[in-house]
């Protein structure tokens, strides 16, 4: 009996044993699949994923945010400057057409020129060519607003600061580019000053010409009897 127990006691243990041995490779395994989850979801978005970043990538990242926080009042004022003596040397419509981007739109607008595979440089340019165009088909006295930058694909926050630096920088909305579509202009609307003076002029006109008419119908009554004088008489 003594060597019974002794043997159900050791396959109790050993039982107890592989239970534990199993617990512990389930916490492995789900370890290793919690591992693999955050490693994909860190690849799919690299962006949001701060905790998983590298020290490089999260510095990178904070970069862009601060840039994209800052307001159009705090653009380098020289930045802004360059960017539109850009468009005004070549003209408006070469500069919108062409794929050429400046230091200047690069350093108002960062979040473009990151790497990103949607909101890129291609994005950018492609907006910038919108907008233009667009401002150039306006007809005269209207402006481009928040319509056409809904219109645009995308980030609508980017989408609103590129807007705002093509008006920061005068390309659209702006009388000096040219961009509207010229029409009639109303005749200019005269003061009541000159609406005035026109009217003293006209009638000191009329009065002066009635005097003169005046004096020529006096003249010729006068002359009259001398008239009748001169001619010969029949009798």
């Amino acid at each position: 009996k003594a060597g019974q127990v002794s043997r159900a006691g050791k396959a109790e243990q050993q039982a107890q044993e592989r239970q534990q041995i199993e617990k512990e490779k389930q916490m492995v395994a789900q370890e290793l699949a919690a591992e693999k989850k955050r490693k994909r979801t860190a690849e799919a978005e690299p962006a949001g994923a701060e905790g998983w970043l590298t020290p490089a990538a999260e510095k990178k990242r904070k970069t862009v945010a601060k840039a994209e926080s800052v307001g159009t009042d705090q653009w380098p004022m020289d930045a802004v400057c360059a960017a539109r003596q850009a468009w005004e040397s070549v003209g408006l419509a070469s500069w919108a057409e062409s794929e050429a981007i400046s230091q200047a739109e690069k350093e108002c607008l960062p979040e473009f020129f990151q790497g990103k595979p949607v909101k890129n440089a291609d994005r950018y340019m492609e907006h910038r060519r919108t907008l233009v165009r667009q401002w150039q088909n306006q007809p005269e006295g209207r402006k481009l607003g928040w319509r056409e930058v809904t219109d645009l694909k995308g980030d609508a926050r980017s989408n609103e600061r590129v807007f705002k630096f093509l008006c920061k920088i005068g390309a659209i909305n702006n009388s000096e580019s040219t961009g509207a579509t010229p029409s009639k202009s109303p005749s200019p609307t005269k003061s009541p000053s000159e609406k005035q003076a026109k009217q003293s002029a006209q009638t000191g006109k009329r009065a002066a010409a009635g005097a003169e008419s005046g004096r020529a119908a006096s003249f010729e009554q006068a002359s009259e009897p001398d008239k009748q004088k001169d001619q010969p008489s029949h009798e």
